[in-house]
């Protein structure tokens, strides 16, 4: 789970820290025109935050103080979900989805916790109070929930051209499974997405200094300026207009 790419470690965690912090107010719905708010209100999602990590707390102290094990592994999985994150050499917001996640149930409990202790000093019914706490909530989610069915709506209708199911990665992992025997390890910059169409074991590079010794084959996409970059003892096999799959001398080092 821990990254071990070159340059990832404790040291990314300030640096990945202001990416990771905006792109949670954004999953929660608080995030726009570069700042955190809500309904085109910084007072307004300042206070929603304020009011969220208030949940969070009584989350937090509702689980400790239970014991349960299921709190126990969700708080586990949680801390190495975000460590991992933090540490890793690229931050990427939907790295986050989980841990947002896991964040609602905490903040669920905590309003739970509250809305228990509200009811027995005021001896009323609970759910009274759950509904004054989380109805505004989901108002506040509502404008972006829209937007998103919009988008979901719109690119349902248009064709694919990038991305795994494009036509030219389509190409390429059938090549992979051609050119590949089944025990081969492919290095790529995407190895889950790899594995899931090739059924080969992929190994996750983000840059050529990264392709390990034990990889047999990789995998170079074309970056930002047209190239396509590989190691200097890969051999090229096949390419199309997005690819080029090489295959690596098992004796060579990178």
């Amino acid at each position: 789970m821990l990254p071990s790419y070159k340059g990832s470690g404790g040291s990314r965690i300030g640096e990945s820290l202001s990416t990771y912090l905006r792109a949670a107010a954004d999953q929660f719905g608080l995030w726009g025109h570069k700042q955190v708010e809500a309904l085109d209100h910084q007072w307004l999602g300042r206070t929603i935050l304020v009011i969220g990590l208030v949940f969070i707390a009584a989350g937090l102290t509702r689980m400790f103080r239970r014991h349960d094990a299921l709190d126990v592994a969700m708080l586990l999985v949680l801390c190495a979900h975000i460590y991992s994150a933090l540490t890793t050499v690229h931050a990427y917001g939907r790295y986050l989805f989980a841990a947002v996640a896991a964040l609602t149930f905490v903040g669920a409990q905590g309003i739970h916790e509250i809305a228990d202790l509200v009811g027995r000093t005021t001896r009323r019914p609970r759910a009274a109070f759950v509904a004054v706490l989380v109805l505004p909530l989901l108002w506040i989610q509502w404008p972006g929930y829209q937007t998103a069915v919009e988008k979901a709506t719109t690119s349902r209708d248009q064709p694919v051209t990038s991305g795994p199911f494009g036509p030219p990665a389509q190409e390429m992992f059938d090549k992979v499974r051609e050119l590949t025997a089944p025990d081969d390890v492919v290095a790529f910059k995407k190895a889950r997405a790899m594995t899931l169409f090739t059924d080969r074991l992929s190994v996750q590079v983000p840059y050529v200094s990264a392709v390990p010794t034990f990889a047999d084959w990789f995998v170079a996409e074309k970056n930002n300026n047209g190239e396509f970059i590989a190691p200097p003892f890969a051999e090229e096999v096949w390419r199309n207009v997005n690819y080029v799959i090489y295959r690596l001398s098992p004796t060579s080092e990178p």
